[in-house]
């Protein structure tokens, strides 16, 4: 079977980033890999408890389902 990566590019998207990440991981093919391209935002997009984060010197957060 295929491996797929999904991106998503976000900036402030709180309200929003969960119900994107909950639909990406309940598609019957699953995705290797999420990652979440962090656009500097300055609410509350990554403190979602579903979300592992990982800062890079570019400053782009990898993201991965928890649980």
């Amino acid at each position: 079977m295929s491996e797929i990566s999904v991106i998503i590019p976000v900036r402030n998207e709180e309200e929003k980033i969960t119900q994107c990440l909950e639909a990406v991981f309940s598609q019957s093919l699953k995705a290797h890999e999420v990652i979440v391209v962090d656009g500097h935002s300055t609410d509350g997009t990554f403190e979602d408890t579903h979300i592992k984060q990982r800062r890079n010197d570019n400053n782009t957060k990898e993201v991965s389902k928890i649980g």
